[in-house]
């Protein structure tokens, strides 16, 4: 590998292996890193919700995102948007995190945030340094977000942060393609998805049993998931009624449960609780399909529309057949279809999706053929090493 640069990266989110979405992410794209060339500025909070950092021996940074603590009382609804406008106002490094980054003298910097305080951090920082910014996004979550803090305006950040990168990394080629649109702003682009390790062993369908069907959720269960998640519960239960044994299992922070048991309840989804990524393989093996999940509400359009998520690969990885629910725009269906990786439903339907588990529960031809391809991918395209080789080169290339 050659000599990299010294590179700085600005995230909310620290590089948890366990952390799931954008953490783990930054983790598989990051781990082979040079670590004496590599420091993380992450936020103190997410480290506390997530974990922290997996990678060691690396300089590590953080800063508080919120002084000002939000009000969990009656009178929270209404204090909270001006507490959110004085934190943001308030945002700033600091004369000590600024020396400590001297002292480390970046020669690239990468932001990939996931909310405003990411963003102003970078804008503050990055005008101390004389250095190449890089963009790299993992969804539109600022898409007709309007975020306003003293002389600041999130939208007019978002574009300003664009103009003044010397280069983008995507999650997606459809979120570039809207990012490019909506801006009307162009720069030189690499895609970057979450990496893995990649089996050498090519892996069989599960023996199919008409009267029985295991479907596995690994992840996050955001509100942009959500409904949809909904639905494949809804349509295990309608399949239940007509005597299949079809069964929706959760893997993922008790969080997304404890937000969402009402549905885990009135659908008799069951939580498996939290699996540490490197037993995600044992965990998911006895699954007949793997779900991904976008929803169809207009609400999280955006979010649908731009993101292919983090465990498309490691569901590749593991080898079974997966099945993508959510509307025909998402960015997940798309990607699978365009790979031939996977079953796509993509109507809000109950009976529908009913029906269309238990069409491609039975049809092995396909799942033999959609696991093929997904090996294939994960070997030649996704496969840790040369991803890291290529992002890396990308990177060490910006001026």
């Amino acid at each position: 590998m050659p000599d990299l640069k010294r590179l700085l990266l600005i995230s909310e989110a620290p590089l948890a292996k366990n952390g799931g979405g954008i953490s783990q992410t930054l983790f598989n794209l990051f781990d082979g890193y040079p670590k004496d060339k590599f420091c993380v500025l992450c936020s103190e909070e997410d480290i506390k919700s997530w974990g922290d950092n997996s990678i060691e021996n690396i300089e590590m940074l953080s800063f508080r995102k919120m002084p000002i603590k939000q009000q969990k009382n009656r009178l929270g609804p209404y204090i909270n948007p001006f507490v959110n406008y004085f934190n943001l106002s308030l945002l700033s490094p600091g004369k000590v995190l600024v020396n400590k980054i001297k002292n480390f003298d970046p020669e690239v910097i990468i932001v990939c945030a996931n909310g405003v305080e990411g963003l102003i951090m970078t804008e503050k920082l990055h005008s101390e340094f004389n250095c190449p910014l890089i963009v790299y996004f993992m969804d539109d979550w600022f898409n007709n977000r309007n975020t306003l803090w003293w002389k600041g305006d999130l939208q007019k950040s978002i574009k300003k942060l664009l103009i003044n990168s010397s280069a983008w990394i995507m999650i997606s080629k459809y979120l570039t393609t809207e990012l490019e649109k909506r801006y009307g702003i162009k720069k030189n682009t690499i895609i970057a998805h979450n990496p893995v390790v990649a089996r050498t062993k090519l892996k069989s369908p599960l023996p199919y049993h008409e009267d029985k069907i295991r479907i596995a959720y690994a992840g996050s269960l955001w509100p942009m998931h959500v409904d949809a998640f909904e639905l494949v519960g809804n349509a295990c239960k309608e399949l239940r009624s007509q005597g299949i044994d079809a069964t929706l299992n959760m893997y993922g922070q008790t969080l997304f449960y404890e937000n969402n048991k009402e549905i885990f309840q009135k659908y008799e989804i069951n939580y498996m609780g939290k699996v540490a990524y490197d037993d995600l393989q044992m965990a998911l093996d006895p699954y007949d399909l793997l779900l991904v999940c976008s929803s169809f509400s207009n609400e999280h359009a955006s979010f649908s529309k731009s993101s292919v998520q983090t465990k498309i690969t490691d569901y590749l990885n593991i080898g079974n057949p997966i099945l993508s629910v959510g509307p025909e725009y998402s960015a997940c269906n798309l990607y699978i279809k365009e790979n031939k990786i996977g079953f796509c439903y993509e109507k809000d339907d109950v009976l529908g999706l009913a029906n269309y588990i238990k069409e491609i529960h039975s049809d092995v031809t396909n799942k033999k053929y959609y696991i093929s391809k997904g090996n294939e991918l994960v070997s030649n395209v996704y496969n840790k090493i040369n991803v890291q080789k290529n992002l890396y080169n990308f990177i060490n290339h910006i001026e």
